[in-house]
C-alpha cells in the first residue's frame, strides 16, 4: 500500500475523516482490504503561560488528509464519494470529459504517492509536542505601531488598549480616510520609533 494526500474542504478535515472511515467500514471486505491508515496531520500545542496546560490539538497541514491505500477504481471512487473531499493531490485531469477505461486506469497510476521519507517526516511531526511561542511586547497607550502581518500589513496607528492576558492589542488605524479600531495579536505589530 502507498500513501496519498487528498485535499479537503477548509476546516472540514475531521468531518471528511469520519465520513471516509464510515464508508470504509461499510464497504465490502474486498474494498476494505484496499485501505490502511487514514491520518489528519495534527500536533499538540502547549501554551507555557497557562499552568497545567495539557495542550490542544492543531492541524499542521490544514485542508489535507493522508490515506494509505491500494490505488484502483474502487478505492479511488470510494474516496472521491466523500462530499468534503475535494480530490487527490496531483490527480491528472481527464481533459475533455469521460476517459476510456484504459486512460482511466493510466490516470490512477499517475496520481503521485508520497515517498516513505515524506510519510515518516509527517508522522514524526505528529508525535512532537510543540510549545507555543510567547511574544513579549511592552506597549503603552498612545504608542505608535506598525502592523507586520495580516490584511493590514504596513499600516501604522496608535495603541488604544492592551490586553496582556489574551496577548491582544487594539490599534486605531486610518483606513480609507476613517480611523478604525482593529484588534490584533501582539505578534502582528512592532513599535515605531517616532
Amino acid at each position: 500500500m502507498k500513501w496519498y494526500i487528498v485535499n479537503t474542504l477548509s476546516g472540514a478535515e475531521m468531518s471528511a475523516y469520519k465520513s471516509l472511515m464510515k464508508s470504509i467500514e461499510e464497504a465490502d471486505p474486498a474494498t476494505k482490504a484496499l485501505f490502511g491508515e487514514v491520518l489528519v496531520p495534527t500536533t499538540t500545542v502547549v501554551d507555557p503561560t497557562k499552568k497545567n496546560s495539557k495542550g490542544r490539538t492543531e492541524k499542521f497541514m490544514p485542508g489535507y488528509m493522508m490515506i494509505q491505500m491500494e490505488m484502483d477504481e474502487k478505492s479511488y471512487r470510494l474516496v472521491n464519494s466523500i462530499s468534503k473531499i475535494v480530490g487527490f493531490i496531483g490527480r491528472p485531469s481527464a481533459r475533455g470529459g469521460m476517459a476510456s477505461p484504459e486512460r482511466s486506469a493510466q490516470m490512477l497510476q499517475e496520481i503521485p504517492a508520497m515517498s516513505e521519507a515524506e510519510v515518516e517526516k509527517v508522522k514524526s511531526q505528529m508525535n512532537l509536542s510543540v510549545e507555543k511561542v510567547v511574544t513579549t511586547v511592552e506597549m503603552n497607550l498612545k504608542d505608535k505601531v506598525r502592523v507586520t502581518n495580516g490584511p493590514f500589513v504596513n499600516f501604522e496607528g496608535t495603541v488604544e488598549a492592551v490586553d496582556n492576558e489574551k496577548r491582544r492589542i487594539s490599534v486605531n488605524l486610518s483606513i480609507l480616510g476613517r480611523v478604525m479600531p482593529i484588534d490584533l495579536d501582539f505578534s502582528q505589530v512592532e513599535r515605531v520609533n517616532a
